[in-house]
């Protein structure tokens, strides 16, 4: 089957020459003419609004050509244009082009009359090369718009029509008078048709696309100037207007058009063509050319002429008729046109495709390279019993899902496909993560990546963003910013936004969002602030999950709105005052945008969940070799997400050489820090009541994902006799989440190849270290491929390393609180004479919440008192797994300004990278140590700590006071550091 890829086309660079500003060279009493009542500029501008064109241009008037000459000469470069009479008053307009051309100026200038006899006497008595073709006005002012296009079409042709494919339509025509009459009529037509097509657009962007492709038009007048252009662009001609006489070899032809039609077809027998002639007899010559004929005497010729340009040149609706003429459907728009050629009749679709009218309509839509690929693609290549038309449709499906990748769209009034990629209700920005998602489209559609690996669906889901316009007119309409800014109760917070109501229009869209949509959403958070590359504040605002389950569309639609108001809410809770008390920036500078999102997963009973999720960062702050730290870092997990960005047990690799595992160097190392659980989305909770909703998870065990049919693709299995672990999960013994049978299957899904390149487009396009996050199904529906859901990409902050630090004079060992070759931070940290320490020997990992409240008491008093301080402890900082650390959340430790953190005894703590902890330490430049003494990676000295008073001393938790600071001192590049003991 041939295979048609998707260009996202660029409209940037179309129309590079454009009519902006115009020069009319008139004397007072023809412009008087002209304008009916001397507004000669409010004229022309009312035609152009009058065809929903942008950008119409602006009228200067000058008298005479001596005016116009210091005009362009005074101004040079302001105007595209000039418009004149055979006289000029001072001098002939044949003199002025001359002159301007004499003074290096390309300036195209146009000649129009009033008398067609007048300017073709003008033209035989006058040297005319430098002007653009005649025109004489007949009460149109129409006319000035074909002008100014005309000027335009000719000049983008060879960049827009022949490098971008941009169609195009020849009119032959010799006669001043009647193409003066017709150009006017097929310009309006081609506008015509191009705003129908507008409200298809997917956004503003795509909108501006499909006025910048609409049908160009060549003008020609005699037989060799309509050769050269069909010529040069055979492939994009989407019809021919020609009359029948016309010049050929430089002589009146009375059979020229008959002969241009029957030349052209030996090339393209598939170009519409419509014939005109002042002779009734011609239609004959017509007829023999397989061509429409017009009489042009006739007294309803331009109304024909719209009329045929509708029917032929495919700016209407597409008939689906069979080989004998019988309708059997039709298609007005694109999304009809993809339901109706599906399930037309293969000979009806047969019928079409091989006169080439399904290209046709599709290049006459702007859908250009799919049109052009259609039109390459022979019947032949389908087979006798070929799916010809599911086949359009699933590449035209294709293309526009592709092409949607590119831009944010508007989310449509009177239509909404649940599948489509990125759409926008309201007006405002999208947010840091809805930008993230918007560049992410972009990245996937200009890099085709999804070309180099055809077996996965590798696609950001479908999302709709609801923007901050919405938010701040909920805001203002429901008066809730003064008591936002001020209150610090969160329940009351919380009430309040429950009981606003939502935009009217907004509310509008999310119904028939919510009636339209029926798989599990995350109502995820996107202010203007968040996943910045200065200052990401991740995981400092709320993300909901929703079964999305409910029977009625009224019920999902409740569901959603108080989803979507908690989100919002979540913008004034008191940990966000405090965590912007410890950042630059200020409350009332935020907003906040609502991302709804498709959760990547599949159903499992009551459980939903993807197979894996989980972060990778193209850069691992804690290689160690042969690792770089270049070849970036992943942490995978069985589930949903939050089991990696919550800091639980996962598998870490590094993408460029993923059979090397980080922290599972022993058959022990991997016991231990193996995934136990995953976790799932609840399909059968009930609505949340609470004003605090939560998303309903669920814990499953492996045997839970072994069941499911997850857990073969992904484990291993430990034999306690032989104490070893083997790939997959045939053989008796205990289950292991290792991820070596996709890891070391060369022929399996390829994860690790799909996360190297992406970290590394994403690093070329951000021109830094990168953090995304995914979410994969190995498992999907039967015909449907395994997807990736590329769910986040953000921009990592960089380490300052412009500041060296030399290593400190050490006579002593015994002056070393902590050492470790694990450090992330650049500098020296002075001031510090506070330790916030949990002490190993006390630690209860069952009462890790504890200890976490107690942390957060500790840190609010030292911040009220201004005291930055060092926090030590063991196990992995923020983690929500009780077996890995200590669930602290960013605002119960914003204080800190060195974080430490050390092994169990009987536990190796591995880094938390991709953690939305761990991006805000690296984000507010906190020293961060690691060290795992137990197996001779850095020390710490405890005996030390535990000899020191404690000012405040609570279950595990110590607070102790120095009399004199410590000293901390941190070498970025070599990631080594230190901190020194008092003096």
């Amino acid at each position: 089957m041939p295979q048609l890829g998707a260009i996202s086309p660029a409209f940037a660079d179309l129309l590079g020459f454009r009519v902006q500003e115009v020069v009319f060279v008139l004397s007072h009493y023809d412009s008087f003419i002209l304008a009916e009542d001397g507004q000669l500029n409010d004229r022309v501008l009312s035609q152009f609004l009058d065809l929903n064109l942008t950008l119409p241009p602006t009228v200067t008037q000058v008298a005479s050509g001596a005016e116009a000459l210091a005009l362009l000469r005074e101004q040079r470069g302001r105007y595209q244009l000039v418009i004149g009479s055979p006289h000029l008053g001072d001098m002939e307009i044949a003199d002025f082009a001359a002159r301007l051309r004499e003074q290096g100026r390309d300036t195209p200038v146009a000649l129009f009359g009033y008398d067609p006899g007048t300017v073709r006497d003008y033209l035989e008595r006058h040297r005319t090369e430098d002007l653009e073709k005649p025109f004489v006005w007949q009460g149109d002012v129409g006319l000035f718009l074909a002008i100014v296009k005309q000027a335009e079409d000719r000049r983008n042709a060879p960049h827009d029509t022949g490098r971008r494919g941009v169609p195009a339509i020849l009119l032959i025509e010799d006669s001043i008078r009647y193409y003066s009459s017709f150009l006017p009529v097929v310009y309006q037509a081609v506008f015509e048709q191009t705003r129908k097509l507008i409200p298809e657009g997917l956004s503003l962007t795509e909108k501006y696309y499909r006025i910048r492709t609409r049908p160009k038009i060549f003008l020609c007048d005699h037989y060799e100037e309509a050769r050269r252009y069909f010529e040069a662009y055979s492939d994009e001609i989407l019809g021919v207007i020609s009359d029948i006489e016309y010049p050929r070899n430089g002589r009146p032809d009375p059979h020229a058009g008959e002969r241009f039609v029957a030349e052209m077809r030996k090339e393209r027998r598939d170009i519409p063509a419509i014939l005109h002639s002042h002779r009734p007899e011609n239609e004959v010559l017509a007829e023999r050319a397989g061509a429409d004929f017009l009489l042009k005497g006739s007294p309803d010729l331009l109304r024909r002429i719209r009329r045929l340009m509708r029917d032929r040149f495919h700016f209407g609706d597409f008939v689906f008729r069979m080989p004998d003429g019988e309708e059997v459907a039709r298609a007005t728009d694109l999304d009809s046109f993809q339901r109706e050629v599906a399930t037309a009749p293969r000979e009806c679709v047969v019928h079409h495709a091989e006169k080439n009218d399904i290209s046709h309509w599709l290049m006459a839509r702007g859908e250009l390279e799919l049109a052009r690929r259609l039109r390459a693609v022979r019947i032949s290549d389908y087979g006798s019993s070929g799916d010809i038309g599911p086949d359009v449709a699933r590449r035209l499906r294709r293309r526009r899902r592709e092409r949607s990748r590119a831009v944010v769209a508007d989310f449509p009034p009177d239509r909404f496909e649940p599948t489509s990629s990125f759409l926008r209700v309201g007006s405002g920005s999208v947010g840091g993560k809805g930008r993230g998602l918007a560049f992410t489209n972009s990245l996937l559609d200009r890099s085709r990546i999804a070309d180099r690996y055809p077996g996965a669906l590798i696609e950001v889901p479908a999302a709709v963003v609801i923007a901050t316009g919405v938010f701040d007119r909920f805001m203002e309409e429901n008066d809730l910013y003064p008591f936002a800014l001020d209150t610090r109760d969160e329940m009351q917070l919380r009430r309040r936004f429950d009981a606003g109501r939502l935009p009217a229009d907004a509310a509008a869209d999310l119904a028939r969002f919510a009636e339209a949509v029926r798989y599990p959403l995350a109502v995820r958070s996107s202010s203007l602030l968040e996943d910045s590359p200065y200052q990401p504040f991740s995981g400092v605002y709320e993300t909901l999950l929703l079964p999305n389950r409910a029977r009625s569309p009224a019920g999902r639609l409740k569901a959603l709105e108080r989803a979507v108001k908690q989100v919002y809410a979540s913008l004034f809770l008191p940990s966000v005052h405090a965590f912007l008390d410890s950042s630059p920036y200020r409350l009332e500078e935020e907003k906040m945008a609502v991302i709804l999102q498709r959760v990547v997963g599949a159903e499992h009973g009551r459980r939903f969940y993807p197979d894996l999720a989980g972060a990778a960062r193209s850069r691992n702050h804690y290689s160690t070799p042969p690792l770089l730290p270049e070849d970036g870092v992943a942490a995978v997990a069985v589930g949903l997400g939050e089991q990696v960005t919550a800091g639980g047990a996962a598998v870490r690799f590094s993408p460029k050489h993923p059979t090397r595992l980080i922290g599972f160097a022993t058959v022990d190392d991997i016991r231990e820090n193996s995934q136990r659980d995953f976790l799932a989305l609840d399909l059968d909770a009930r609505p949340s009541r609470a004003l605090a909703m939560r998303t309903p998870f669920l814990r499953g065990s492996l045997a839970d994902a072994e069941a499911d049919g997850v857990l073969a693709g992904v484990g291993s299995t430990w034999s306690a006799e032989e104490n070893v672990i083997r790939d997959g999960t045939g053989r008796p013994g205990a289950r292991l989440v290792t991820l070596a049978p996709l890891l070391k299957d060369s022929g399996g899904f390829p994860l690790a190849a799909i996360l190297d390149d992406l970290l590394r487009l994403g690093e070329e396009a951000c021109r830094g270290p990168v953090e995304l996050e995914f979410a994969v199904n190995l498992s999907p529906p039967p015909g449907a491929r395994p997807e990736f859901g590329f769910v986040q990409l953000r921009r990592l902050q960089q380490a300052t390393t412009d500041l060296l630090v030399e290593e400190e004079e050490i006579e002593d060992p015994t002056t070393v609180l902590c050492r470790s070759d694990r450090v992330l931070g650049q500098g020296r940290i002075e001031g510090i004479r506070d330790l916030l320490v949990v002490d190993r020997e006390r630690f209860d990992r069952a009462k890790s919440l504890e200890t976490a409240r107690e942390i957060a008491r500790q840190n609010a008093a030292l911040v009220q008192a201004g005291r930055p301080y060092a926090l030590i402890g063991v196990g992995r900082w923020g983690s929500r797994d009780r077996h890995l650390g200590i669930p602290v959340t960013w605002d119960q430790v914003s204080g800190a300004q060195v974080i430490v953190e050390t092994g169990f005894r009987d536990l190796v703590v591995t880094p938390s990278q991709g953690t939305h902890f761990f991006e805000n330490l690296v984000s507010n430049g906190i020293g961060y140590f690691t060290v795992n003494p137990e197996r001779g990676e850095g020390e710490l000295d405890w005996e030390w700590l535990s000899s020191r008073p404690a000012a405040v001393e609570r279950g595990a938790v110590r607070r102790i006071e120095l009399g004199t600071p410590v000293r901390v001192c941190m070498r970025g590049g070599s990631r080594e550091g230190w901190i020194l003991k008092p003096d």
